[in-house]
């Protein structure tokens, strides 16, 4: 699960970099795994935080809560397609 993959990245990340195999700041080579490391790290954030974004955005304007950056969330079927893709339909 992509959370899951999510907190576990972060939190070895933030706690346990040293965990990472090959991780090293010091040589081409363990710059480039930690590039990968975090660079999926990235990948998998900005899924999680399009997949809440899109929640909350759908959630709010089926209660109708108005916020000053309404006019900056775009097209509400593009956040419904997400959150019926992400929660409700299954193959």
């Amino acid at each position: 699960m992509i959370l899951e993959e999510f907190l576990d990245k972060r939190n070895t990340l933030i706690h346990r970099v040293d965990d990472v195999p090959g991780w090293s700041l010091d040589n081409e080579q363990g710059c480039q795994i930690a590039y990968q490391f975090v660079n999926r790290l990235m990948t998998v954030d900005e899924s999680v935080r399009d997949t809440l974004t899109a929640l909350l955005v759908v959630w709010q304007k089926e209660e109708d809560i108005k916020t000053p950056v309404d006019h900056m969330l775009g097209d509400i079927d593009t956040y419904r397609k997400i959150v019926n893709h992400t929660f409700f339909e299954k193959e």
